[in-house]
């Protein structure tokens, strides 16, 4: 009688032993797929490339603040990975240069434009749009820092590639220092980033 428990309980320990093993297996290969597709859900939904600025009356000791104010901007949104830009950036090498076979010195003054000198420059859209789809991306962002009058004029725009739309933010200040630049542009580029966000939405993400 005692031998033959002892062979049962061996028999039932084991079984127990492999349907634990297999479940195991099967927790960890489920929490790995959640995990991956986690990391896939928290990928920037779209690709951004940055255009030349529009700089006047201004010199290159404004172009860190400007640069924070923008990565800051991408990094709290989460919406855009800067597949491309016109400048040399720190974002690693998820960033590539621009070629300057497709956009170079020669072309940088007819992406800005203007009906009448009481206007503000503003993209080109067509020609901007006809660059961007080349390099494959959703938006380009570009920036107009102007300050040949009394004040310090900062325009950001984000031209949607896909509509031909652009949404624009302005703001008019008279910073002492470069690095003051950095909070105003952060603020404008976040407007535009949400208010392209916020059509794709309506759109239905398209």
């Amino acid at each position: 009688m005692i031998p033959f428990m002892k062979a049962g309980l061996s028999k039932w320990v084991g079984v127990w032993l492999l349907a634990t093993m297999f479940g195991f297996g099967s927790l960890e290969a489920s929490n790995a797929a959640e995990s991956k597709t986690t990391e896939i859900s928290s990928a920037p939904a779209y690709e951004l490339a940055v255009f030349p600025w529009r700089k006047v009356g201004v010199g290159s000791d404004i172009d860190d603040a400007v640069w924070k104010g923008l990565r800051e901007a991408v990094q709290e949104t989460g919406l855009f990975s800067l597949k491309y830009s016109y400048y040399p950036t720190k974002s690693g090498r998820e960033t590539k240069m621009i070629s300057r076979d497709l956009l170079n010195e020669s072309i940088e003054g007819d992406l800005w434009i203007r009906k009448n000198a009481m206007e503000w420059y503003r993209p080109e859209v067509s020609l901007v749009s006809s660059l961007a789809h080349q390099l494959k991306v959703d938006a380009v962002l570009m920036y107009s820092l102007d300050h040949t009058r009394h004040w310090f004029t900062m325009q950001v725009f984000l031209v949607d590639v896909r509509h031909d739309r652009v949404f624009d933010a302005k703001v008019m200040d008279s910073p002492s220092r470069a690095e003051l630049l950095r909070a105003p542009i952060r603020g404008i580029t976040l407007k535009v980033f949400r208010e392209y966000q916020e059509s794709r939405s309506q759109a239905g993400g398209e």
